[in-house]
């Protein structure tokens, strides 16, 4: 019946309307444009955003590739993951039944889609009753269901989970700096890459002294050449260096 009543009262059109509501108001603008300007305003409408998309590429990419990643992942929040939402979260066990309503089942909500350096990060808010480790234990099944090497489950507030698809290994090749920033802020000292691609920071303010250990090939060196070439750029900062062994290091 609630079929029948979409069909007679016209819903299901302003239903299918509001779905493509983003190619009909392109239609709508390409055909105002045309009728008030003519060929010349239609021409400029077609041409004109690619060529200042090519602009703001030149003038500022920074900003460009990020609005581009927006965009994108935007996309497969729509598409890649959202039309298969409810069916992840049934086929791994992370939904819920509908207190009176028999057969009904609440799933958690997909709320953005970000990129990583690794791959995409899922944002979802839990259930009521649900916490991250329903999703830590299920982590090997969400990697499968969502077509990912590995899923990593991180919390990040109250009633919030991050699903990080593994899809690369930002590792793989080492990491190669070039170059080292000064140390401005000795609150969060830079000191190595994480497996997700992100650096690792340390506290170094009002610190008297360190002990470093490990086993040979452990990467002492290296990591305390890193530390010291952004460390060692601060004026507040001052190096005696005592080597017992004679060494290059």
């Amino acid at each position: 019946m609630m079929w029948l009543l979409k069909v007679v009262t016209g819903v299901w059109l302003l239903q299918l309307a509001w779905r493509f509501k983003r190619a009909l108001a392109a239609a709508a603008l390409a055909v105002f444009v045309f009728a008030a300007y003519g060929w010349a305003g239609f021409v400029v409408l077609v041409v004109g955003p690619p060529l200042l998309a090519m602009v703001w590429r030149w003038v500022h990419p920074w900003s460009y590739w990020r609005y581009v990643g927006w965009l994108l992942a935007r996309h497969r929040l729509r598409t890649t993951y959202g039309l298969r939402w409810a069916e992840v979260m049934q086929s791994c066990r992370l939904h819920r039944p509908i207190p009176g309503r028999p057969g009904e089942y609440a799933t958690p909500r997909l709320v953005r889609v970000s990129e990583s350096a690794v791959g995409d990060v899922l944002h979802v808010w839990l259930l009521t009753g649900q916490e991250p480790g329903d999703f830590e234990r299920q982590a090997a099944e969400l990697a499968h269901a969502l077509n990912a090497p590995a899923v990593r489950v991180t919390s990040t507030g109250p009633g919030l989970v991050d699903l990080t698809l593994v899809e690369r290994d930002v590792l793989a090749d080492g990491v190669v700096l070039g170059d080292v920033e000064p140390v401005t802020d000795l609150r969060a000292v830079r000191f190595a890459v994480g497996e997700d691609g992100e650096w690792r920071t340390r506290d170094y303010a009002n610190i008297a002294a360190e002990v470093g250990g490990g086993v040979p090939g452990s990467g002492k060196t290296a990591g305390e050449t890193g530390l010291a070439c952004g460390l060692i750029q601060n004026p507040a900062v001052q190096y005696v260096v005592i080597d017992g062994k004679g060494g290059e290091d």
